[in-house]
């Protein structure tokens, strides 16, 4: 028995200070009218983005919703399709590759992922939605980044959060609490 695995991975940037490449990825990708996505904790690094992208931003969203509920992407993806963006750059943890994901399915637009937490998502090819509070996901190549950048400047706020609630775990635990 043969097994042959076929993937298009994404093109991956990972060096310290590689938000500063992300105009230059862009223009890898001939993209011209980007819908910018962040969640509330990578506020900072999107506004840094949305200066130095000056006016290839054309939207952005700057509010996630976890599970990525149809009734708010419905609304941004038919902005971007109103304002002929041709490529969704997500900024944040998995609700913002979510939403970016949905959008670009939605949409048939190209997407580009700057995780700031370690989800994964930004890595495959699994989207996930929710309508009338049911939960579908799914597989298309659609929704994998044509380009991931991973900057670990951007992840350090995670490293201390994951550590800090390792420590109160570890606490807990040595007091003879339960801990899973």
């Amino acid at each position: 028995m043969n097994l042959i695995a076929m993937t298009n991975s994404p093109r991956v940037i990972f060096a310290s200070g590689a938000l500063s490449q992300v105009a230059d990825e862009i223009a890898l990708l001939n993209k011209k009218r980007v819908l910018l996505i962040s969640d509330e904790s990578a506020a900072k690094h999107a506004a840094r983005l949305q200066s130095e992208l000056g006016s290839l931003v054309i939207q952005s969203v700057s509010h996630v919703v976890m599970h990525v509920p149809d009734e708010f992407s419905s609304l941004i993806a038919s902005a971007a399709r109103q304002e002929q963006i041709d490529l969704v750059l997500t900024i944040g943890g998995g609700s913002a590759t979510g939403l970016g994901k949905i959008i670009a399915l939605d949409c048939a637009i190209n997407l580009m992922a700057i995780p700031t937490t370690y989800a994964g998502s930004e890595m495959t090819s699994i989207w996930g939605r929710t309508s009338n509070n049911q939960k579908t996901t799914g597989r298309s190549a659609a929704v994998l980044p044509k380009t991931t950048i991973y900057d670990p400047e951007l992840t350090l706020t995670s490293i201390f959060y994951f550590c800090k609630q390792r420590n109160e775990c570890n606490s807990a635990c040595s007091r003879g609490f339960i801990c899973t």
